[in-house]
């Protein structure tokens, strides 16, 4: 069976998006673990944050102690692999897990090393989290595809969520 773009449902071919919040991580210095097998490894504490969002009972607080290992690969890309605690103004608990990559020219990647804020558009920076509630309002968050664009901040991070649909 052959298949193209012009063939398939609409359906298949135009994903639909939802904004589901902005995030904004505040980061310790990262601490350099050394070249592992897999490549140079630091580790990030986060140190708390605020998620703000439109829909109802999605605003949160980031509990500081979460951590994001970041690996360099021989490309010069940055891979993240983090696991953080939200908590909703209602008092529910979200766990927020999260892989990505960011990449950039070499310029950029030493001054995002050295902390420099540039504009998101000067590189690539995006993530694919997962979540998990035991919150029944908010259970519909275990079942969601999700993207992120991210920006490196001086002090940290900021993302903007969305669903698939």
């Amino acid at each position: 069976m052959e298949s193209n773009w012009k063939t398939i449902p609409a359906v298949l071919r135009e994903p639909k998006i939802r904004p589901l919040f902005v995030m904004q991580l505040q980061v310790a210095p990262a601490l350099s673990v050394g070249t592992t097998a897999s490549g140079p490894k630091r580790v990030a504490i986060v140190k708390g944050g605020q998620v703000s969002s439109d829909i109802p009972g999605l605003a949160a607080t980031v509990h500081p102690g979460g951590s994001d290992w970041l690996t360099e690969k021989r490309d010069g890309s940055l891979h993240l692999d983090a696991r953080i605690v939200l908590e909703t103004s209602g008092g529910d608990q979200i766990l927020m897990s999260y892989t990505g990559i960011r990449h950039g020219s070499v310029t950029v990647m030493q001054d995002l090393a050295a902390g420099k804020e540039l504009p998101a558009d000067a590189y690539y920076f995006r993530i694919s989290p997962r979540f998990e509630t035991a919150s029944q309002p908010l259970d519909w968050l275990n079942r969601v595809v999700a993207f992120g664009i991210g920006q490196r901040l001086a002090d940290g991070v900021r993302y903007s969520l969305f669903e698939v649909s």
